[in-house]
Order: structure tokens, then C-alpha cells, then sequence
């Protein structure tokens, strides 16, 4: 992974940073044993059953809606505060509102469309690399999702927004 010449702090911290990643598959080793006592419980923390049933799915449609949500609502305050100073001084000009339709709609996207597509996104992206070396993987992954992922989800947040303003004929100017 790392040049033999290298810090072997480097290494070793890459390396841990590496094992205790979150797995999209159950990596752990099965006892044989007492596999018919596992077969009916439910998910723990650190059971090995983290890729398994909808939480993985879940978390990750949470937290894309969540921060669609956030950012929205950072670039509408952004916006307030430099139409009310180009206002200031012009008698004639409205200053903007917060619009919470916008963040809804934004908040809409980022949970029940671009949370799940990337989740699942990324895990066939874990599927189709190895990860036997890191940098690869990696840059593979980050080189598709800008070629690939990138120009599909841009398109769909303006058409999700222009079909809940119900504009969706504007899609092709």
C-alpha cells in the first residue's frame, strides 16, 4: 500500500483506518457451531449483520435528505442576505423570503432518490474492485462516480425540481 520506505505510523494507521471501515457485506467469520442459535436474532452493533436488511439503506437516505436539507437552507440564507443588500439602497426592490417548498423539495430528493441511488451505487462500485489495494480502488471509484454519477445526478435534481413545480416541459431548455 505504502512505499517500504515510508512511516510505519502512516502504514499502520492507513491499515486500521482500513479494517475498521464499514463493510457493505458480512465479512466476519461464522462459528459453526452455534450457527443455529444465530440464525433467529435480530441485528446487533458489531454482529457482522451491518450489510443485511434496510438499515445500512436507511442511514444513508437520512443523511443525503438531511444535508440536501442543510445546504439548501445555507444557500437560501445566503441569498436573503445578499438580496437585502442590494436592496438597501433601492427603494423599488423586494427583498426574498426563506422559501420552504424549495427545502422540502430538496430534502425529498436527497432522501428518497439520491441516498438510496448512491447506497447502492457504491455498492456495486465495492463489488466490481477489488480491495486488495486502496489507491486504486479508490481512485477508480472517484473517477466513475464524476463520469457516470455526477452527470446523472445533476440532471436529476433539476428534474426533480422542475416535476414538483410542475415545469417538467422547461427540462430541455
Amino acid at each position: 500500500m505504502f512505499p517500504k520506505d515510508g512511516s510505519s505510523r502512516m502504514r499502520a494507521l492507513a491499515r486500521k483506518l482500513w479494517l475498521h471501515r464499514i463493510p457493505y457485506k458480512n465479512t466476519g467469520r461464522r462459528n459453526v457451531c452455534s450457527s443455529s442459535v444465530n440464525q433467529n436474532s435480530q441485528f446487533k452493533p458489531g454482529s457482522g449483520n451491518a450489510g443485511k436488511g434496510l438499515g445500512p439503506l436507511l442511514a444513508s437516505a437520512g443523511t443525503c435528505g438531511v444535508f440536501s436539507l442543510v445546504s439548501d437552507t445555507i444557500v437560501q440564507s445566503i441569498e436573503l442576505q445578499a438580496s437585502r443588500k442590494k436592496a438597501k439602497g433601492v427603494p423599488g426592490i423586494d427583498c426574498c423570503t426563506y422559501d420552504p417548498l424549495r427545502s422540502g423539495r430538496m430534502l425529498s430528493f436527497g432522501l428518497l432518490f439520491y441516498g438510496p441511488l448512491q447506497h447502492f451505487w457504491y455498492a456495486l462500485l465495492d463489488k466490481q474492485f477489488s480491495r486488495r489495494s486502496y489507491l486504486p480502488h479508490f481512485a477508480s471509484k472517484v473517477a466513475l462516480n464524476q463520469v457516470v454519477l455526477g452527470p446523472v445526478v445533476l440532471m436529476s435534481v433539476f428534474a426533480w425540481n422542475l416535476a414538483f413545480q410542475h415545469k417538467l416541459n422547461e427540462l430541455g431548455e
